[in-house]
């Protein structure tokens, strides 16, 4: 059921030689947070810094979040509730700072810096909402957009530099 499912104040590191590895497999339903939470892989490999990929998440709040390495920073997979991002920074990603499919998420304040998409929305049930965010690509993000949309999608004073373009939708 995942009700009150809160993490906060801490720093997780996950070490080195460890690809299967996900920083927090999180779920809250109803009522959650992680706040003031840093991530890291310690040689940039992993599978999710914050994984939220079983049933049912959201509503819940992640605020204050860093995220530095892994495949994706932030990886959803499921229908449902939505979830609320706010203050978060996503660094060094391999495959997608953010990944969505069939949620909606509410982004505001997200910076990331990588070589890969800032925020993909996979899927046409998929909703994103991002406000007040800088998306920074670097060497090797010229051949994507910062954001590719495949759903709904509600962006204002987001800038993207470093990238083909801000959005591909």
């Amino acid at each position: 059921e995942a009700y009150r499912n809160n993490i906060y104040d801490l720093t997780i590191d996950s070490g080195i030689g460890n690809k299967g590895a996900i920083g927090i497999d999180y779920l809250a339903n109803n009522r959650g947070a992680l706040q003031n939470v840093t991530i890291r892989s310690g040689d940039g490999s992993g599978v999710a810094g914050i994984s939220m990929t079983r049933s049912y998440p959201g509503p819940c709040l992640i605020s204050n979040v860093e995220v530095d390495g892994f495949n994706y920073g932030v990886q959803v997979t499921q229908y449902e509730y939505g979830i609320t991002f706010e203050h978060i920074r996503l660094r060094n990603q391999l495959t997608a700072a953010i990944s969505n499919q069939n949620n909606i998420l509410s982004i505001r304040d997200l910076s990331t810096t990588g070589a890969v998409p800032a925020v993909l929305n996979l899927t046409a049930n998929g909703m994103v909402v991002i406000i007040d965010s800088v998306l920074s690509g670097l060497s090797g993000a010229s051949s994507y957009a910062a954001i590719q949309n495949s759903g709904d999608l509600f962006a204002r004073n987001v800038t993207a530099t470093g990238y083909a373009a801000a959005i591909k939708d």
